[in-house]
């Protein structure tokens, strides 16, 4: 990983643990914060108000959008 030294791959191993999917085909891709009374899940966009899915690598690629309050209070 470039230049980094172990304990900053450490921090980012430790950082992405819960993003990695590795090899997960067609997989749905949601997101919760740990701290939100309301347990509400989001998902994974892709700009045609379509939800994609993870491709034969487990990538997936789009944007969610989270309001203010709820990102401010999370």
């Amino acid at each position: 990983m470039g230049n980094l030294d172990s304990n900053e791959i450490d921090n980012f191993r430790l950082r992405i643990q819960d993003f990695i999917a590795d090899s997960e085909s067609h997989e749905i891709v949601t997101f919760k914060f740990d701290n939100d009374p309301e347990n509400q899940a989001y998902r994974v966009q892709n700009g045609h108000e379509t939800f994609p899915k993870t491709d034969m690598n487990g990538l997936i690629e789009g944007f969610m959008e989270i309001p203010v309050t709820k990102a401010r209070s999370c």
